[in-house]
């Protein structure tokens, strides 16, 4: 299996956008916390700027705050109505933690 991102390698597998909603809280103990809204996914042909950008004005509200690993394919034109917070080597845990239960119910359910 080919490691990192190989988006333009990728020949049986469907390409998604997701969106997860990260909404902010201060948990029991008094402190900042944060847990998963919503999700927005769509499949995609391609990962480029106009699919990309389409995907954002239709999932999003302008000036959202969007928080990503910082891949060079997020193009500063289809960000421009959103606040992009690039963060390198992060690890997006909203994602991974709603993604892999979503996989883990869907892998279940088949």
């Amino acid at each position: 299996m080919k490691r990192g991102r190989a988006v333009t390698d990728i020949m049986n597998n469907t390409l998604v956008f997701g969106a997860v909603e990260v909404i902010s809280y201060i948990n029991r103990n008094g402190r900042y916390d944060e847990k998963t809204g919503r999700i927005r996914l769509t499949a995609t042909q391609n990962v480029n700027e106009n699919s990309i950008e389409q995907f954002l004005m239709q999932n999003l509200e302008r000036g959202s705050i969007i928080r990503t690993d910082g891949w060079k394919g997020y193009s500063k034109t289809a960000l421009a109505e959103y606040k992009h917070e690039p963060i390198p080597g992060i690890r997006a845990s909203h994602i991974h933690r709603t993604f892999g239960e979503f996989i883990m119910v869907s892998t279940q359910n088949t």
